[in-house]
């Protein structure tokens, strides 16, 4: 993937999972990435930025992408992949509600819209990149918030590609489904109770069997399919079609 002109990654939720593969990935590779996290590390290029507080989300990103709009980079991509599954099972509690849906939903959306806005006279090749689930179209009891966060951010992706198309430098848009990873959210499913999560056995099985997609594997996927010159125009694929 070597580049003469390096690409800009720009990952949420880069400390951990997926997220953490992308950042490692993508650096070994000779990109420059700029990881968003909670809990940043001690790169250059970390961040701290909390997605429950969409507010912060300019100040942390605008900055870095306005940089970005006079280096020149061949292409610079932003991957929301950061997320929470909880609360599952039945939930009316409107704060632990409202923090989900504004990690999963709401700042991928900001972050997507600043990103547009920023680099909009900027001539590179930009990409941005939903991590989609199979429950945005599957109903799975007990995680009727997580599947409507994807379901709804899925959708955002299409239109916004859509609105793309009139635009003098458009930004592609794709959302990943990526399978079931082997990361510390699959633990927190795999802790799950059957009263709030009833098929959480399932889960336990996938795990047992050794069927769960190793993040790097996963991370190296994405990656190679992001080196590809296709242009998706806000379809949701799956991440071996992504790579195919």
């Amino acid at each position: 993937m070597a580049r003469s002109v390096p690409w800009l990654l720009i990952v949420t939720g880069g400390s951990r999972g997926l997220g953490a593969a992308l950042v490692a990935r993508a650096r070994q590779s000779g990109h420059r990435v700029l990881a968003l996290s909670r809990t940043a590390g001690d790169h250059d290029d970390d961040r701290v930025l909390d997605l429950a507080r969409p507010e912060t989300i300019a100040p942390a990103l605008v900055p870095d992408l306005r940089a970005a709009a006079e280096h020149g980079f061949e292409r610079i991509v932003l991957i929301n992949n950061a997320a929470v599954l909880d609360p599952i099972g039945a939930c009316s509690d409107p704060g632990a509600i409202s923090r989900h849906m504004t990690v999963n939903l709401v700042a991928p959306i900001v972050a997507s819209r600043l990103f547009i806005e920023t680099l909009a006279q900027t001539a590179a090749d930009k990409r941005i990149v939903l991590i989609s689930s199979g429950a945005a179209t599957r109903a799975i009891p007990g995680w009727s918030l997580y599947g409507a966060a994807k379901a709804g951010l899925d959708h955002f992706g299409r239109v916004l590609a859509e609105e793309q198309q009139t635009c003098d430098w458009p930004v592609d848009v794709v959302s990943i489904s990526p399978g079931v990873i082997d990361t510390d959210m699959q633990a927190s499913i795999r802790a799950a109770s059957r009263r709030d999560f009833p098929q959480v056995e399932h889960f336990r099985e996938l795990h047992r069997s050794g069927a769960l997609r190793d993040p790097d594997a996963v991370a190296a996927a994405v990656l190679t399919g992001l080196a590809r010159p296709e242009r998706f125009h806000g379809q949701v694929v799956d991440l071996a079609r992504f790579v195919g």
